[in-house]
């Protein structure tokens, strides 16, 4: 393309080097503590990779007193809501665990207190966010981490229509309750919608497998394994 078609139709933000685009730990449009829990449990379930029903428990129990701290100004960053886990807990402390991995990396980044709206709305009509995963080493969690957040800000503003483009989904959440596969699901009627690739594809009953079938559109190319081999 143009360098000057480039210029006009694309903006490029890269977090490493510009921080978080949005504000994360938005709990804009959350009218009860429930709705604060369900919106923050999206973000911190996908950062610690929580699994089961216990542990989710566990991590709720902590959020309420996040999202309080959030609604009085205590806390502004991610890594700030560390203190809330308490590491004689054993089951708090290994959800700690696994979100330091994760907010480490982001420690020292500047995190806008805007939101999705305000942020595409000052950028050009494609907008390309990288993680710069060479500086980022949880990178797949933070993609999952901000679609969580911009699956939740689109269930109030529903009046632009977005569309979300991802390679490599093999590499982030495929969970059924994970942000992919509900924005897939029911982002439509929030005018949230996803163009996916992929190098795996599978006809399983696997995650992947199951994701694939949430989609409208199907475009396959040959499979890795039925290359020609050379003779």
């Amino acid at each position: 393309l143009p360098r000057s078609l480039i210029e006009e139709v694309f903006s490029y933000w890269e977090i490493s080097k510009e921080g978080l685009p949005v504000d994360l730990l938005s709990l804009e449009n959350c009218s009860s503590l429930v709705e604060k829990k369900n919106r923050l449990f999206g973000i911190f379930s996908i950062a610690a990779n929580i699994t089961g029903e216990v542990q989710g428990k566990v991590l709720r129990k902590c959020l309420t007193k996040i999202s309080k701290e959030i609604d009085e100004g205590k806390v502004h960053d991610l890594p700030s809501t560390l203190r809330f886990f308490d590491e004689k807990n054993p089951d708090q402390a290994e959800i700690k665990a696994r979100l330091e991995e994760v907010f480490d990396d982001l420690e020292g980044l500047k995190m806008y207190c805007q939101s999705w709206g305000d942020f595409l709305d000052s950028k050009a009509k494609i907008t390309v966010i990288s993680t710069s995963a060479d500086g980022i080493r949880k990178s797949s969690q933070l993609i999952d981490m901000m679609l969580s957040s911009l699956y939740a800000y689109k269930q109030h503003h529903r009046n632009a229509r977005w569309t979300v483009i991802l390679d490599e989904i093999e590499d982030l959440c495929l969970e059924k309750d994970g942000p992919i596969s509900t924005i897939l699901r029911k982002g439509s009627k929030h005018g949230l919608s996803m163009l996916l690739g992929s190098q795996e594809f599978s006809v399983e009953k696997d995650k992947l497998g199951k994701l694939i079938g949430n989609c409208g559109t199907l475009v396959f190319f040959r499979p890795k394994d039925a290359d020609i081999g050379i003779v």
